[in-house]
């Protein structure tokens, strides 16, 4: 165990001497994620832990050239105005990580919280979850730019993405209508805390249904 921390201890080293940028990632669950920038245009993460570090993944421009093409073909492709993006997995029975970000189009762009830096950490974090948890889970809640009449509330397209790895190549995996309305339903049968949005339309690509909590 000692040998691949003081191994992975001089991958790092080497990674740092050779980045663009690098970020360092707080969590109040886990250790701090250091996201590194290379020069290349990949993308390297690594983790602080008792007793020294822990390379996770080494992405190559490739990999994170395919991880943007996705999230424009499907998150950007429905954030006409603004939205949230959500992101979610498992790392471990028992544990679970989710973290959210305002997405926004201004002058034809699609912007990712407040500064490029996020954007980043949103890349970092897909990474992580498929590094660590086999699958990220990514809920776009895109606002249609209209209020419910009888409720008040904002009403949201949702689409929900699976991102993971296949032969070492990133893919996407979209939740049908039917599951994602059964799913929904099922939250609600629970009652287990989860965001639950009053109203909603469901949508498969441009696919939608509208739905509302009393359904």
């Amino acid at each position: 165990m000692r040998k691949q921390y003081r191994d992975d201890k001089g991958k790092l080293k080497k990674l740092l001497s050779e980045a663009r940028n690098v970020l360092v990632l707080e969590s109040e669950d886990s250790d701090p994620l250091i996201v590194i920038e290379n020069k290349t245009g990949g993308l390297s993460l690594a983790a602080m832990e008792p007793g020294g570090y822990k390379i996770i993944a080494v992405e190559p421009p490739s990999s994170l050239e395919r991880l943007e093409s996705i999230l424009k073909d499907t998150i950007e492709r429905y954030v006409g105005g603004r939205g949230v993006l959500t992101l979610g997995c498992d790392p471990e029975k028992g544990g679970f990580y989710i973290d959210g970000w305002p997405v926004e189009r201004r002058k034809g762009k699609v912007f990712y919280g407040d500064s490029r830096d996020s954007y980043i950490k949103l890349l970092a974090r897909i990474l992580w979850c498929i590094n660590e948890a086999g699958m990220a889970e990514l809920v776009l809640r895109s606002f249609k730019g209209y209020r419910d009449l009888d409720t008040g509330l904002p009403v949201y397209q949702i689409r929900v993405y699976g991102i993971y790895k296949k032969n070492e190549e990133i893919q996407l995996h979209k939740l049908p209508l039917k599951h994602l309305r059964e799913a929904r339903v099922g939250v609600l049968k629970r009652g287990d805390g989860a965001l639950v949005d009053l109203v909603a339309d469901l949508c498969y690509d441009d696919e939608c249904i509208s739905e509302r909590l009393n359904n």
